[in-house]
């Protein structure tokens, strides 16, 4: 696999970084040194799937914190470390990070830290061999317990979910995630939240209770955006996608498992693209969608079945225009209309004939796919219209 050309001058690089993420308005705080730089940036590039660069400075910033013995910091680097190479199906790397937990373990006399059991058996858990990894995760919270580490209890808690539902003892984990919720209402850990309540979903679907399955995962829909990690955004689609396929609703199961796999990474994300590319096969769709055009208000993205996925974030008005087409296929917008609509103003020639030509040209080089031969806007003598024979679909947020 092809590896990022990373500079040698890890503090100037560090400090580049954080310059290019804060002018996309990332919010970076308390970088008090040079390790804590490192650490949130592979934080940063962890959570937006950029794991070549999560690798780089994750391994960094692990590496002072051992010598610094900050074993908390420690194994929060080592934990994505190891996520990583399971979606990525390393398994070399993976081996390798366990033996150096082990030595870590000898070295540092990290016996009775919770924070090595969970990790460790997190690394189990992914090998699949649930005994031992149940043995951890229980020594974890045994140990979590008696230091009353409310996140230690939590992240404890939250490993036995999992095992528990890769065991099917599904009652067991619905206990632990229910004793969770109490942690959450006072501690903030969003991601791990919103991990259980994928998992309690899950468990709903595996129990035969599909519509209850499916509102849990509306109700994380409604607030995904409260994560940062993108891995949630695709994992939920594929989630969804995978339910309406057991309720039989093909169509809409095609829908959400071709976001899915359009939103997902087949490199960094080979292990989940490989689930998606499984059930789109088994449902028979050759480009992994039905329809044409898909727009998403929640993510704010426009489908295109030959272009591909556009991001629409920043772009409102072009949103707005591109959903109030695809409210009404077939139906004339005169320029008086759209004005009002979109832009909520009353229509003025020459304020307003500009700037619906103009953002009408910005919409249609988006979703065209051949800017000489119009597949989905449209003139006529009354105005602008949505071509009603192709097949579009539009996803407002549901709660």
């Amino acid at each position: 696999m092809e590896r990022q050309n990373l500079d040698s001058n890890n503090s100037a690089n560090a400090k580049d970084s954080l310059q290019v993420l804060q002018t996309q308005q990332t919010n970076i705080s308390d970088l008090d040194t040079e390790v804590h730089a490192f650490y949130q940036l592979g934080n940063l590039y962890y959570d937006r799937l950029d794991f070549a660069k999560a690798l780089f400075y994750l391994k960094k910033a692990a590496s002072v914190f051992l010598k610094e013995s900050q074993f908390e910091y420690y194994f929060s680097c080592q934990n994505k470390c190891l996520f990583i190479f399971f979606e990525r199906e390393e398994k070399q790397e993976a081996d390798a990070l366990k033996k150096e937990l082990a030595d870590v373990k000898l070295k540092y006399s990290l016996e009775d830290n919770s924070r090595y059991h969970y990790t460790l058996g997190s690394s189990l858990d992914f090998e699949k061999n649930y005994s031992s990894a149940l043995s951890c995760m229980e020594k974890s919270l045994e140990l979590a317990l008696k230091t009353q580490n409310k996140i230690d209890i939590c992240y404890a808690l939250s490993g036995l979910v999992i095992i528990y539902v890769h065991q099917e003892k599904f009652d067991l984990a619905i206990k632990e995630i229910n004793n969770l919720k109490v942690f959450f209402q006072k501690i903030d850990l969003k991601d791990l939240s919103m991990s259980m309540d994928l998992a309690h979903g899950y468990i709903l679907r595996e129990k035969g209770m599909l519509k209850e399955s499916l509102d849990v995962f509306w109700k994380i829909y409604s607030k995904i955006s409260e994560v940062k990690n993108l891995y949630y955004n695709t994992y939920l689609l594929y989630a969804l996608g995978t339910t309406y396929l057991q309720l039989k609703d093909r169509e809409t199961a095609s829908l959400f498992l071709s976001l899915a796999q359009s939103s997902c990474d087949k490199v960094n994300l080979k292990r989940t693209s490989s689930l998606i590319a499984t059930h789109i096969k088994s449902i028979g769709l050759k480009h992994g969608t039905e329809f044409d055009l898909i727009l998403d208000c929640h993510s704010r993205q426009v489908k295109e079945k030959d272009k591909g996925i556009v991001n629409l974030k920043g772009q409102f008005v072009i949103l707005e225009l591109l959903k109030l087409f695809l409210s009404k296929p077939g139906h004339s917008f005169s320029k008086k209309e759209l004005v009002k609509k979109v832009w909520d103003q009353n229509y003025s020639p020459s304020i307003h004939d500009n700037k619906v030509y103009v953002t009408l040209k910005r919409l249609k080089k988006i979703i065209e796919p051949n800017a000489k031969s119009a597949k989905y806007i449209f003139r006529n003598k009354d105005g602008y219209y949505l071509n009603s024979k192709v097949k579009t679909f539009i996803r407002e947020i549901q709660f």
